[in-house]
């Protein structure tokens, strides 16, 4: 045996050697664990915004197309209506022309009678 040491503080010595050897192998594979579990954490946030992102554009395209037909058509009944067709409603009935389309008339107001404060 060696100077001052003893079978029992041997053996110590051994077992906390084991135990150091658990909390390091312990921690070489918990901290690798938790990074890449946050690292995945981050990675699916990241997805999930990057899909809402794409949602929301698809939407802004699919409106801005929608508006844009919706124009072309009013464009096209404007340029019904400048031509003549359509329907006209007057004081009188419906005026039919070939397309069913609406064209106001435009009128002049009757004048209504003007009170004066002296004829009371």
């Amino acid at each position: 045996m060696t100077r001052g040491r003893t079978a029992l503080s041997t053996i110590d010595d051994v077992k906390g050697e084991r135990w150091r050897i658990r909390v390091l192998l312990a921690a070489a594979t918990l901290i690798p664990i938790a990074a890449l579990s946050w690292l995945a954490l981050r990675i699916t946030q990241q997805d999930r915004d990057i899909e809402r992102q794409r949602r929301r554009e698809s939407l802004e395209v699919s409106a801005g197309r929608l508006a844009l037909d919706i124009e072309r058509q009013l464009q096209n009944v404007q340029d019904e209506l400048a031509q003549g067709n359509g329907l006209q409603f007057t004081t009188s009935g419906i005026k039919e022309n070939p397309a069913l389309l609406y064209q106001p008339e435009v009128s002049v107001p009757e004048r209504a009678p003007q009170f004066s404060a002296a004829a009371s």
